[in-house]
């Protein structure tokens, strides 16, 4: 068989070079609960209700690497990542509380090929207002 480099593949063929995670991924998992903060308009007014997720997930800091390549340059906020092997449907821009804190979802990326799928969010200073 000849040896074949990366020359020999297009760029979107998947060729199984990450590895799945799900064997790694299980002893760092834990059973977490967010609140979706869902927001409408009822007669004029801003109404906001909560939606209970529960999903088993890995909430870490952002390092400091990944801070300074953020675009909104706030690095004195909260920023986290969340590691969960379900599909939460959250898109950037949503809020959701946890642990008494409101985040904003900023990104989604789905690496369900690999077995996860991985969220940035930031602590949310305006509540949620917006």
């Amino acid at each position: 068989m000849p040896i074949k480099n990366g020359s020999d593949y297009t760029l979107n063929q998947n060729l199984g070079t990450l590895p799945q995670v799900n064997s790694a991924y299980g002893n760092w998992k834990q059973p977490m609960t967010f609140n979706l903060i869902t927001k409408s308009n009822v007669a004029f007014e801003v109404s906001q209700t909560s939606n209970e997720i529960h999903f088993e997930g890995c909430w870490q800091p952002l390092g400091p690497q990944q801070l300074v390549m953020k675009p909104e340059g706030q690095r004195e906020w909260k920023w986290f990542e969340l590691h969960t092997d379900v599909d939460l449907e959250l898109s950037p821009d949503q809020i959701v509380e946890y642990f008494g804190e409101r985040y904003r979802v900023s990104e989604k990326r789905d690496y369900n090929r690999y077995g996860y799928f991985n969220y940035h969010l930031c602590q949310d200073y305006q509540g949620g207002a917006e």
